[in-house]
């Protein structure tokens, strides 16, 4: 969830006004997607509904691992020691040929639909 707070607070900054994030942990999508009510002391997830809050449209979408390759190969590829934000200037070589691979199956029949048509 750390993740997700950290790449929606750059996401408003930078001024993107809509957002989809999506996961492959089916808990965290449904606590994002509930409650908004503020807790008594101030956690992660009220922080990020505090964010889903702010002027802008954000959807949160559960999406099978197989689908998510690409966050699964950065997720892997960071040191276990820093929690550091490290912007690339260009996807490392790594993702290029996973979404190299990815634009190749977008029309395959396992391909995931976005039900919004966008």
């Amino acid at each position: 969830m750390w993740g997700t707070f950290v790449g929606m607070s750059l996401a408003w900054e930078l001024g993107f006004r809509r957002l989809v994030i999506e996961s492959d942990i089916l808990s965290a999508i449904q606590l994002a997607n509930g409650s908004k009510t503020q807790p008594a002391s101030p956690t992660l997830l009220s922080y990020i509904h505090d964010l889903c809050r702010k002027q802008w449209k954000v959807n949160f979408i559960h999406v099978r691992r197989n689908f998510n390759t690409v966050a699964d190969c950065l997720a892997k590829m960071a040191r276990l020691d820093c929690f550091d934000l490290v912007p690339y200037a260009q996807p490392p070589h790594e993702i290029q040929l996973l979404l190299r691979d990815e634009e190749g199956h977008e029309n395959s029949p396992d391909s995931v639909a976005d039900p919004t048509g966008g």
